[in-house]
């Protein structure tokens, strides 16, 4: 939970859920439509410090359990939106692609509020994730429809990657989000040919020992 992993001073108001966007991204989202979850603690004071009791450590678990303190948070506390609750969601939830190919992600949005125009952005943690020019604004009447996105890993990568989607009012102050969904695609490494370099030619002495220099093998995936 929030309150198990993170003290934030002064106090969340009101109900509240949290989980990990990515592998350093911690996202909270106040779930209780009252007057004290839209009184929160205002942003430039509110701090969060990691709990000891946490446990959190680098990837590798060879760090101390971290007890860091951030500085003032900024931001917004969003928008909200029509009927309240989650904005975007995804019918994706195991997502796999081969190195060196494109997967389609699908985004869903619901709970907009009309008459609006909001925009719709994408960050891949690595590559490229294109949704094409129909989807860079649009408004509540689309909260319907599946938004379609091509992410497509760097060459030769492999392992973990997130793609991280916004919807945001770009009218606000600090163009506001609204809502913030990440997905986690695993790239599968594909074996790949070894590549190798050498010199195109070489002149050698009948009888005497000639060195050859600069061949060089090696694999791109590091498999």
């Amino acid at each position: 939970s929030v309150d198990s992993t993170f003290t934030f001073t002064p106090a969340l108001l009101g109900s509240y859920t949290g989980r990990w966007a990515s592998d350093s991204r911690f996202l909270v989202t106040v779930t209780a439509a009252t007057a004290a979850a839209r009184a929160q603690p205002k942003l430039g004071v509110l701090t969060v410090r990691v709990r000891a009791e946490a446990d959190m450590r680098n990837h590798l678990e060879t760090s101390l359990a971290s007890t860091a303190v951030s500085g003032a948070l900024a931001g917004s506390w969003g928008l909200g939106t029509a009927g309240g609750g989650t904005v975007l969601s995804s019918p994706n939830s195991t997502v796999t692609v081969l190195e060196g190919g494109s997967v389609r992600l699908a985004f869903e949005t619901r709970a907009l509020v009309p008459d609006k125009v909001y925009q719709f952005r994408v960050v891949p943690s690595v590559g490229s994730a294109d949704f094409g020019s129909r989807f860079s604004e649009w408004t509540a009447e689309l909260r319907a429809e599946l938004l379609a996105v091509t992410f497509t890993p760097p060459t030769h990568f492999h392992g973990t990657a997130f793609v991280e989607c916004s919807i945001v009012d770009p009218n606000a102050a600090d163009d506001e989000t609204v809502d913030l969904l990440a997905l986690s695609v695993a790239v599968v490494a594909v074996q790949d040919v070894p590549t190798v370099t050498a010199p195109a030619a070489v002149t050698v002495t009948a009888g005497a020992v000639t060195a050859v220099r600069d061949v060089a093998v090696w694999d791109d995936d590091d498999l």
